[in-house]
């Protein structure tokens, strides 16, 4: 077991939510991950209803399975500008993807402690520090107070991910653990029926209940959450899954304001899942979204629009939306502990 917090200097956050929960580099990182091409054959351990996090670098697209990274937590790709450490923690449902030119593009490795019962990092390169995955950031060490770059992601069901980038990488069955091959002999270790915490995201209680403030009462502790962290005044805003399910052929479109502009939260029931943009194209045209029959429709120029953010066809087809950044997928206990003064979207 590692040390307690105390023993690390320099921690600008409450060290009594900082507590050992396994061994450095009990839970392995995947640092060179093996990939598949979709359009050559799905890896057996997916299931269409499988929880992907997606995310495009260099315009190719790639999908990262919450199964695998039940076991690992942490995917370090890409390199140069492009490294990017993918990472999803299964305590707290975040998913976060970062970019790790601000470390000198070191890959991170799961450190074994948990702030708030969240995934904390270290970073190969320069180990003496820790960083807080859903606090996007250092917590403690010599570079407690640096802050990371966020990499945009969206999580969704595997195969509307699939549907929308049929051009996909995806993690492949096999990524190199023995270890895990031997435990599971008759399933690939990452098939979901192989899901190792139980009944963990059904039930209210989180992992150390001691290691969290109280849990908001407003929405059930598991449930998840697309939210915006706080941004200058602004003390952001949760956009709970239960709440955007359900709408206009199962699609919603909410205009909110965010750090003092626009924005716009895309949600689809088929994809489970959604994104925050800023309504305007990357060339920095204004639209105007709202659900349509098979798609949003922008109320100027009639172009459909996918959750993902990009149009298929009309006058603005192969145009993308700006996505906020730092929006992410999260259990509401967690994301309101990380940020206590959250707004949060009824419906």
């Amino acid at each position: 077991m590692l040390e307690r917090s105390t023993a690390f200097p320099g921690c600008t956050i409450d060290t009594d939510y900082l507590i050992p929960g396994q061994v450095l580099d009990g839970i392995p990182s995947i640092d060179e991950p093996v990939w598949d091409w979709a359009e050559f054959g799905t890896p057996e351990y997916l299931e269409p209803w499988t929880r992907v996090i997606g995310l495009i670098l260099n315009w190719q697209p790639y999908a990262i399975p919450h199964n695998v990274l039940w076991f690992h937590e942490i995917v370090n790709i890409g390199a140069g500008a492009l490294a990017t450490a993918v990472t999803y923690c299964p305590l707290t449902g975040s998913s976060l993807a970062f970019s790790r030119t601000a470390t000198g593009g070191g890959a991170f490795g799961v450190s074994g402690l948990l702030f708030q019962n969240n995934l904390v990092m270290f970073d190969r390169e320069d180990p003496e520090s820790r960083w807080s995955q859903m606090a996007s950031g250092a917590i403690c060490g010599p570079d407690a107070g640096r802050t990371l770059e966020q990499v945009p992601v969206i999580e969704m069901r595997w195969d509307e991910w699939l549907r929308l980038h049929p051009d996909t990488r995806v993690l492949a069955a096999d990524q190199g653990f023995p270890s895990l091959r031997g435990a599971f002999a008759t399933l690939s270790p990452y098939h979901g029926e192989n899901y190792p915490y139980g009944a963990y995201e059904e039930v209210p209680a989180y992992f150390a209940a001691g290691a969290m403030p109280p849990i908001d009462p407003r929405r059930h502790p598991k449930e998840r959450v697309i939210g915006v962290p706080p941004a200058g005044d602004d003390p952001g805003i949760a956009f709970p899954f239960g709440a955007l399910s359900g709408g206009e052929a199962g699609l919603r479109a909410v205009d909110f304001t965010y750090d003092g502009r626009p924005a716009v939260l895309l949600w689809s029931d088929d994809a489970e899942g959604g994104m925050a943009y800023r309504p305007v194209t990357r060339s920095g045209t204004a639209v105007e979204l709202a659900p349509g029959e098979s798609g949003f429709v922008d109320a100027g120029t009639g172009s459909e629009w996918t959750v993902g953010g990009r149009a298929v066809s009309g006058p603005m087809s192969g145009q993308h939306l700006v996505p906020i950044e730092r929006a992410y997928v999260a259990f509401w206990g967690a994301w309101a502990a990380f940020h206590p003064d959250t707004g949060l979207w009824g419906g």
